[in-house]
């Protein structure tokens, strides 16, 4: 008889919580370094009258509690992707109920090996590499707690099957009328997947610091010889301070000299002009790029391997409901029966989409249907039909998801009419309509825009919103400068 294998989708669980930990510290490292940067190289740009995206003293770069936020990413993904790998690794173990020591130590080197790639960061090579070791033990010693109890029952492991289709079909119905542009405005204006949206977005940017290369980021300093005459080509948001002491400053993104220097830095021959079609950033992006290691793993895990983690969730739930069924069957079948009528609301969400799709002439009278699912729905099918007024009016709808679409639709026919309403919207409640009103007043362009654009760097606390508005009032006016340090 097989072991229970319910007791095997526990024992991956535990490993799994185990391997985000694990990660999650060291994205504290990464994330800790990072901000300490970022507070410095913005309180370079306030000292040189610039306004800085992120405030020097925001609470997202100076509280210990949003710096464990920013390193959960790493966690969930790093983590999740090597727990993935170390489960598939575990089957044979659990097949084979005990194993040899030699069966047990290339089962071990074999994933510390593939940790310490996946997960090599040179900015931070001791603890990369350390945490690449150590993640073997962090997911096996929990998953042995639970492992060695398991029991067989026979009954379980031939019916969890069946359950895990009946579970995985309502999202098998979904998954063709789901897109980016859904799931996102699922995330806007669902109230508890709004709470999510908001932790993700608060966190994102500090993360994305650590594995974004120079010339992504929205601001950078950049330290130049002083006899530097000619800076050929400044990207916006670039600040080029001439000084004779580089490594001295702290928040330099990279120095540029003509000898080798103890900080990142970029050799020229000639500094008389640079930057002459952007080739010190384009080079520095490439030569300093410490983290692209875990930048692709991240990567390559959110274009598939990240879909395995719900199946393996729907997995656990349909062992789950086997035993549950042996015992209790009628409860069973409850927790079926509800579990099938949450998806009711998306189900009906995707049917009034899909016939305003095919029937255009449903716009015009959808638009106005006091349904919230009907005036979403004529905005991601066919919002170039939809006439100034409907689109202003769409524009003030009271789900998020709706304003936000409304919102980019405006920006999309660049016209100056609906400057007032972006305005309104870069004052909106939700962060992500204020991002996307802050995107297309970039896009329309205009003093007018500008004005608003500066009004929101000013006003605005959240670094996610300041960090699409500065993007766009650098589409109307490039903001860089060339100074001399003190």
């Amino acid at each position: 008889m097989k072991r229970d294998s319910l007791y095997w989708f526990g024992a991956v669980f535990l490993g799994l919580i185990a391997c985000i930990l694990l990660y999650t510290c060291l994205g504290y490292l990464l994330v800790r370094t990072h901000a300490t940067f970022i507070s410095a190289e913005m309180q370079i740009f306030a000292h040189f009258h610039m306004i800085p995206v992120v405030l020097p003293g925001d609470v997202y770069i100076t509280s210990k509690l949003h710096l464990l936020g920013s390193s959960l990413f790493f966690g969930l993904t790093l983590g999740t992707f090597i727990a993935i790998i170390a489960s598939i690794l575990s089957i044979p173990i659990w097949i084979r109920k005990r194993v040899g020591v030699k069966f047990g130590m290339l089962t071990y080197v074999l994933l510390a090996t593939i940790a310490c790639i996946l997960g090599y960061s040179k900015e931070m090579p001791v603890p990369s590499l350390f945490t690449g070791m150590l993640a073997p033990s962090f997911f096996f010693l929990p998953w042995w707690a639970i492992a060695r109890h398991a029991v067989p029952q026979e009954r379980q492991v031939t019916t969890w099957p069946v359950f895990f289709i009946i579970i995985l079909l309502p999202g098998l119905v979904l998954l063709p009328g789901l897109n980016y542009t859904r799931v996102r405005d699922m995330m806007v204006s669902t109230p508890i997947l709004r709470s999510l949206s908001r932790f993700y977005y608060d966190h994102t940017l500090l993360a994305a610091h650590v594995i974004k290369p120079i010339k992504y980021r929205t601001q950078n300093v950049i330290a130049i010889p002083p006899d530097t005459r000619v800076v050929a080509f400044s990207p916006p948001g670039t600040l080029w301070v001439r000084t004779a002491k580089p490594c001295s400053m702290n928040g330099i993104a990279f120095a540029v000299n003509q000898t080798r220097l103890n900080c990142p830095h970029v050799l020229v021959k000639d500094t008389t002009e640079l930057n002459r079609d952007n080739e010190l950033v384009d080079k520095a992006s490439i030569a300093l790029d410490f983290n692209r290691s875990i930048r692709r793993t991240i990567g390559t895990f959110l274009h598939g391997p990240e879909l395995l983690v719900p199946l393996f969730l729907l997995g656990w739930i349909s062992a789950i409901l086997s035993r549950l069924y042996t015992t209790r069957g009628f409860a069973a079948i409850v927790l079926i029966l509800a579990y099938y009528a949450l998806f009711m609301p998306s189900l009906r969400g995707i049917y009034i989409t899909r016939k305003v799709m095919h029937d255009p002439g449903l716009v015009h009278e959808y638009a106005i249907s006091e349904s919230r699912e009907k005036r979403y729905a004529c905005l991601v099918t066919h919002p170039e039909r939809l006439n100034p007024s409907e689109l202003k009016r769409l524009a003030r709808d009271d789900n998020p998801g709706t304003r936000l679409n409304a919102l980019i639709e405006m920006g999309r026919r660049h016209s100056s009419r609906f400057i007032p309403d972006l305005i309104r919207g870069a004052r909106d409640p939700q962060l992500n309509v204020r991002t996307k009103a802050c995107e297309a007043l970039g896009v329309i362009g205009g003093k007018r825009a500008l004005r608003e654009l500066e009004e929101v760097l000013n006003t605005e606390t959240n670094w996610y919103v300041r960090d699409y508005a500065y993007n766009a009032a650098c589409r109307i006016r490039p903001i860089a400068a060339v100074v001399d340090a003190p």
